[in-house]
């Protein structure tokens, strides 16, 4: 090594890599024109490779795996040299920043510089990424001549020429820099960048940054040097930050003139660099901004905070689903905390929800994309999220191809990973088959994959209503979650905002809880009366190990630690006090718990004790008749126990296969319809009218045909609970279908074994088909209708059932009704009856929330009121579809929750229904298989009993709501589950006794004698006790 002098010596930095640069070309190009000259030659001479030749084809195929990115490891390669590009960067700017324009060409000693050694490891390393780079190119001279491997030339070479010279040399250093227009193209091969417009913009900030930070670095080595002509006597010093600072106001065209160049090199350097920059912010800047104004603000993937989980929701994304899913999830009783909400969907948001998003910007992420695109999921951090809702398009003319969109969403959703919850909605119950056959799909075990199938739950809810008038105000309440109220409300609606702020609660019952070894009458009257909390059901094992749900079992069910309790409570604090009770807890309040733990008579009158400890099911001893691996001897035994009972049994008396359903001898949809004549013979009472209004698309007729004829509007899902085996069948009501005969037409095949079907079509004016149809002395008139084509406007999607039920409404106007049966032969005797039977009992499915206010005839309420507490919705004459999206946040929170709401509506366990109908018997045989399927029959079902007759007329003295549950609880079984109260007791006139809805008042809540209560009634009453009003 040569002595270091103080001598300028720039040559040999200079002249080092020229010459390694155009040596190596001067070898590359003659070896690249003979090795194509050689080509057809070479692939001759192919299959006789030496093993040199062979170790330097897998050398070269490794090193282009290394820096392909194809795989996790070459993607940890590419992010190190990121990495070490930034680090050499950084390196630099520290020494330029201790640069001394004294000390320019600073002699060594170099290798004793910690920092000088550190480069020149750094610049070690960069060699070997050249060399990988060389031997990866396919053509080496395109790669030699590449701008990279000119900047590796003008800083490696230099860097060793300057450790042989023992001396720092910074001049070219700065060029570095460029591999930083790299970054983006890494970023996309590790997936951080995705979209083009962010690629886009992410190169083009990089160009910006490298220009800037060259023209810095050059005007930095030349002022601080000076002109070689000159001796570099002409410069002048300038730290980098300085001259970072000159190119930004020279670039932008600022200029202040604090700062200028001195030295000729540097002034022509800034000629050059202006005019480039300018030219090429010139393109670069309108493409920028071109991208920066097309990019996509929901294109962004959602980015998870510490401590909270996230949902994601997809399919049918409007104002009105999003907003009532959310309710619940930010009401102040949920149970789910710190839940954040992703919304994906292939439109833009509305305008609507863009305002939704901008109140919950911390909690809602919106993203643009489908479901079914795996990289959508993942931006959305699909694997990581609690579940996945997938809501359907309540007004899709064509159900059975929305259902198969979403069931497709769900196999994405799982392709994804089987380990993803989702909650779906359906239209069609027949589709949920379907969902059995994706892999990982998993509805039986806990926090399982769950269906809300629409039509199912509607319609159940809707029969329901039919059999307790105003419940489906009941069901509403607990599946959405409601404020508590005010306290300058007047008295009706505190009572029915206490009633509406009720959510079912889920409980496991602990070892060393009180309840144990009560029966669940017993339990029902501890939780009650010290807690104000009604246990509904308990959730336990049968002896197949399979879970079962045991509404009001009554004393059949002693409760045991693993049991899960059912509770509708105000709040969890309440359930929490249930969960904390012992049994040293039993003298608290000596007075009441004294009434709740003495044991019940077994000779009081109506008192009904069963010993067994297991409620029968005959849908196990169905199936094992229908296995034919069963022993032959077992199904032997099943049929002939069953053929005398079976051949003795009356018509009235006939049940499905299963035992849940009343069943009679198929019948023709033509011999179920009637006309004029026919229906006058009838004379219906107490019967069950259900308007079904239809355009022709949606019934079959006309030119259009929906899923290859008429709809399916779940007609199966409303009859099934009226006709249950739980009821006895002297209290089975009549249901008058009135409508299309093509709207029933498609669904009769599962009709036509249910008792006492009508199908009235329209034959005349509206009035007068109602008239016929004994509309005045109906128990129910239950008003829907369905579209066949696609409803654009949701503010008329409404618009058939808001027409016929302001026609039904005027019905109940004394005049009209007068005017319009003045035929009769005895007006006085009709104007009395009318007079009794203002009201009728009326009921509307609805699917927009804004068309609530057509069904209350005498619209008083204040606009400002929340929906759940105008009128129609408080006196249970609504049913909004939009109940069902909170369906899917219930079930979220408290699956359990959901499950109850189905047994309460359908009056059975769903998942014994889906069996029976899965294995294709399902009500179209007569039960002559099963023994003893009475138990079977001992479900509660709802009704609505009053305090003057039937079964609680015996506890009118009771002042208290608290000492009617717990009596009658004793005595019949009879669970209360809420109130019916008059909204102006004193009223005058008959026809304005309007009702409304209070659930599971307090235990201190007084009665009074016009009250009619909700109430699971069990199968034992008699049909003479069962009077329900």
């Amino acid at each position: 090594m040569t002595a270091c002098t103080l001598e300028e010596k720039w040559q040999p930095y200079m002249v080092a890599p020229l010459v390694s640069f155009f040596g190596g070309l001067v070898l590359l190009l003659p070896f690249r024109l003979v090795w194509s000259g050689c080509r057809e030659k070479r692939r001759e001479a192919l299959t006789g490779l030496t093993d040199t030749q062979n170790r330097l084809t897998a050398m070269r195929t490794c090193a282009e795996n290394v820096l392909i990115g194809n795989s996790v490891f070459s993607k940890v390669v590419l992010i190190l040299f990121r990495i070490l590009d930034i680090v050499i960067i950084v390196v630099y700017l520290t020494e330029a920043n201790m640069f001394d324009p004294q000390k320019r060409d600073e002699c060594g000693p170099v290798l004793h510089d910690r920092l000088q050694l550190f480069w020149l490891c750094l610049m070690c390393v960069n060699t070997v990424r050249f060399f990988i780079k060389f031997l990866a190119a396919h053509d080496k001279c395109l790669m030699w001549m590449d701008i990279y491997s000119v900047v590796d030339h003008l800083t490696i070479i230099p860097t060793f020429v300057g450790a042989y010279l023992d001396r720092n040399w910074l001049a070219l250093r700065f060029l570095v820099v460029v591999q930083i227009l790299k970054i983006p193209n890494t970023l996309q091969i590790i997936h951080v960048l995705r979209d083009r417009n962010q690629i886009r913009i992410a190169r083009a900030i990089c160009i910006v940054f490298t220009v800037w930070f060259l023209g810095a670095g050059m005007i930095f080595i030349l002022e601080n040097n000076g002109d070689p002509f000159h001796n570099y006597g002409n410069g002048q010093a300038l730290h980098f930050g300085e001259c970072f600072y000159y190119i930004l106001i020279t670039l932008t065209t600022i200029g202040y003139g604090d700062i200028s160049p001195k030295t000729v090199l540097g002034r022509v350097f800034i000629v050059a660099i202006v005019v480039f920059a300018l030219a090429m912010f010139g393109s670069l800047i309108p493409e920028l901004g071109k991208a920066i104004a097309s990019r996509d603000r929901y294109r962004s993937g959602y980015k998870r905070s510490y401590n909270r989980r996230h949902v994601i929701i997809c399919g049918e994304i409007t104002f009105e689903t999003i907003s009532t899913v959310v309710r619940n999830f930010i009401h102040e009783d949920s149970a789910v905390q710190n839940v954040d909400i992703v919304i994906i969907d292939k439109d833009k948001p509305s305008t609507e929800l863009q305002a939704f998003f901008r109140r919950r910007f911390n909690d809602v992420t919106y993203i643009r994309g489908s479901v079914i695109d795996i990289p959508t999921l993942q931006l959305a951090k699909a694997r990581q999220a609690a579940a996945v809702f997938i809501l359907t398009n309540r007004n899709s003319p064509n159900q059975d191809e929305e259902d198969s969109v979403n069931i497709m969403r769900a196999t994405a959703v799982k392709n994804l990973s089987s380990d993803i919850r989702i909650i779906i909605q359906l239209h069609r119950h027949q589709n949920k088959e379907q969902l059995l056959n994706i892999p990982g799909w998993s509805w039986q075990k806990q926090d399982g994959d769950e269906v809300i199938c629409i039509s199912e739950l509607e319609m159940a809810i809707m029969a329901q209503n039919c059999l307790a008038p105003g419940v489906v105000t009941i069901f509403s309440n607990l599946i959405c979650m409601r404020s508590s109220p005010s306290t300058k409300d007047p008295q009706w609606m505190k009572d029915y905002n206490y009633g509406a702020g009720h959510e079912i609660y889920s409980q496991i019952i602990e070892a060393g809880n009180g309840l144990i070894g009560l029966t669940f009458a017993e339990a029902v009257e501890v939780c009650f009366v010290n807690f104000d909390v009604l246990l509904v059901a308990i959730e336990c094992e049968d002896h197949r190990g399979r879970s079962k749900l045991k509404v009001n079992p009554g004393r059949r069910i002693v409760l045991a630690a693993g049991h899960i309790g059912l509770f509708i409570a105000q709040d969890p604090g309440k359930i929490k006090k249930v969960t904390n009770y012992r049994q040293s807890q039993k003298d608290v309040k000596s007075s009441q718990i004294n009434l709740v733990l003495v044991k019940v008579d077994d000779e009081q009158p109506g008192a009904q004790v069963f010993t067994s400890d297991e409620p029968y099911s005959p849908v196990e001893d169905l199936f094992e008749y229908l296995d034919e691996t069963a022993p032959p001897a077992k199904r032997e035994s099943i049929a002939s126990t069953k053929a005398e009972e079976a051949a003795s049994a009356s018509v009235s008396d006939m049940f499905d296969v299963s035992g849940m359903f009343h069943w009679c001898l198929g019948q023709s949809i033509e011999a179920a319809t009637l006309d004029v004549e026919s229906v006058r013979e009838f004379d219906f009472s107490d019967h069950v009218i259900f308007i079904l209004r239809c355009d022709a698309d949606a019934s079959g007729g006309g030119d259009a045909v929906v899923s290859g004829g008429a709809r399916d509007f779940g007609l199966y899902s409303f009859v099934s609970p009226l006709r249950s085996s739980s009821l006895p069948s002297a209290a089975l009501k009549d249901i008058v279908f009135y409508t299309e005969v093509g709207a029933v037409k498609a669904e009769w095949k599962n009709l036509a074994h249910f008792p006492r079907l009508f199908i009235y079509p329209k034959t005349r004016a509206l009035h007068a088909d109602l008239w016929s149809l004994s509309i005045h002395k109906c128990s129910m008139c239950i008003v829907t209708s369905m579209s066949g084509a696609s409803v654009i406007d949701n503010a008329v999607v409404d618009k058939r059932t808001i027409l016929t039920t302001m026609n039904i409404l005027s019905l109940q106007r004394l005049e009209d009704k007068i005017n319009t049966i003045g035929v009769l032969t005895n007006p006085e005797l009709l104007r009395k009856q009318i007079a009794v039977t203002r009201d009728f009992p009326l009921l509307a499915l609805l699917e927009s929330e804004a068309s609530v206010p057509y069904v209350d005839d005498d619209d008083e309420d204040d606009p400002a009121l929340p929906l759940y507490l105008t009128m129609p919705y408080v006196c249970g004459r609504v049913l909004l579809a939009s109940v069902l999206d909170s369906a899917v946040s219930c079930a979220f929170m408290n699956g359990k929750a959901l499950r109850l709401i189905r047994a309460l509506a359908t009056g059975g366990e769903i998942s014994d229904l889906e069996r029976i109908m899965a294995e294709g018997v399902g009500i179209v045989r007569r039960n002559t298989l099963l023994p003893d399927y009475f138990r079977y029959k001992r479900r509660s079902s709802l009704s609505l009993l009053s305090l003057n007759h039937g079964p609680l007329e015996k506890f009118q003295s009771c002042t208290d709501y608290g000492e009617l549950m717990v009596k009658s609880l004793r005595a019949y079984g009879i669970l209360c589950l809420g109130i019916y109260r008059l909204l102006e007791e004193d009223s005058k006139d008959p026809g304005k006794q309007t009702r409304y809805v209070i659930t599971s008042p307090s235990c201190s809540f007084k009665l009074l004698l016009s009250d009619k209560v909700y109430a699971l009634k069990p199968y034992q009453l008699g049909t003479e006790e069962n009077s329900t009003v």
